[in-house]
């Protein structure tokens, strides 16, 4: 399975809820702003730099009740539908996985450090498959090798679990197995990580 591919660049950025996590800003440090274009991207079409997350954000919002504060509006260009979060835009960088759970070291994806925000639009995202979903994001152009520092995902990005802690893991999420254990929407993300959230649930009905 292949996300649709990224698209068009846009104005406008949403306004944030939540504290933001860590991002890809504390990486590339504060001696000059980075360089980024505001993009519509499919979530699909990024990937994890992380092994592992927390269910909560860093100021104790959990992030079930982000993804159930998404919503939905009518797509433009290539897509169906843009998703509205409740958090930051995601910064994303093109950049290929030197370390050994990369299974193409020499071919460059979308990463981000935003690793619960991009899960939350994810599951979002496959909700509505196979419709094509976008999300707004910052596509960084002047990180440095600060990144891989950060790097722990052993699947190149493609799944992370999701827990408390390592000793308390309560799933793995990946939106490809998401898609192939059952029809999209309710059963595909009920079969990996739990229900879909109830305001989805109404929308399909």
């Amino acid at each position: 399975l292949k996300p649709y591919p990224a698209s068009q660049a846009i104005s406008g950025i949403f306004q944030p809820a939540f504290a933001a996590p860590q991002d890809l800003q504390a990486v590339l440090g504060s001696a000059a702003m980075p360089i980024y274009e505001e993009k519509l991207i499919c979530p699909l079409a990024v990937r994890f730099t992380q092994e592992h997350i927390r269910p909560v954000f860093q100021d104790g919002h959990e992030i079930e009740a982000a993804i159930e504060a998404i919503r939905p509006r009518p797509g433009t260009e290539d897509y169906d539908i843009v998703l509205e979060a409740p958090f930051p835009n995601i910064e994303i960088l093109r950049w290929h996985q030197k370390g050994p759970g990369s299974a193409d070291p020499d071919v460059k994806h979308w990463f981000t450090l935003d690793n619960r925000r991009l899960y939350c639009l994810q599951r979002v995202a496959v909700a509505y498959w196979p419709r094509r979903v976008a999300a707004t994001v910052e596509v960084l152009y002047n990180a440095t090798d600060g990144i891989w520092r950060k790097d722990d995902s052993s699947t190149a990005g493609c799944s992370v679990s999701i827990g408390h802690s390592l000793k308390a893991i309560v799933g793995r999420w990946s939106w490809r197995e998401a898609i192939l254990a059952g029809t999209p929407s309710t059963a595909a993300t009920t079969a990996v990580v739990g229900p879909l959230p109830q305001s989805q649930q109404q929308q399909q009905q």
